[in-house]
């Protein structure tokens, strides 16, 4: 969560997950294995990670919930 409300801080707009899960994975250098990694119903185990860190940013009140699919902090959070 934290490392993924320090990359949202960087950002100048809004941004695509797809955004997120890059950035993300090359900051904690990822290998193509780990990103390869899916959970048993055949989704991305990483990009569900990803998406869990920001529904906790979303319940505590640092993202900006309002555009569908697109991700922004709130203004000073």
């Amino acid at each position: 969560m934290e490392a993924l409300h320090l990359f949202l801080a960087k950002q100048q707009n809004w941004i695509e997950p797809s955004e997120a899960y890059r950035g993300l994975a090359d900051h904690f250098r990822l290998e193509a294995e780990a990103l390869s990694s899916t959970m048993a119903d055949g989704r991305s185990h990483w990009e569900n990670r990803v998406q869990w860190a920001r529904k906790k940013l979303v319940d505590n009140g640092s993202l900006d919930n309002s555009r569908r699919g697109l991700w922004k902090l709130k203004n000073g959070k």
